[in-house]
């Protein structure tokens, strides 16, 4: 593969979905949910603590600030961290 410019997407999406697609397999997760979470958002740091355990880790690199860590989750627990931290986008029905 030729070297890519800085800052620009190295993979492609068939490639991003099997990798948390697998990821999702390996811990049991039957229908996963994909969350691509935002460091920039103090809701998305929340939910990351919630699927982690974990503060989110500071992004470095173009974009980061944006696009912080992909976490997969499944979705009553999905549901769950949208709830108690994004209000109603995380309601079901």
């Amino acid at each position: 593969m030729a070297p890519q410019p800085e800052g620009t997407w190295t993979m492609s999406i068939a490639e991003f979905l099997a990798r948390y697609l697998q990821e999702a397999k390996d811990k049991g997760i039957r229908t996963p949910v994909l969350c691509v979470l935002s460091s920039t958002c103090d809701q998305a740091r929340a939910v990351y603590g919630g699927l982690t355990g974990e503060p989110m880790p500071p992004v470095t690199g173009p974009g980061g600030e944006e696009y912080g860590p992909t976490e997969v989750a499944e979705p009553a627990q999905a549901a769950r961290l949208l709830r108690e931290h994004c209000g109603g986008g995380g309601s079901l029905g």
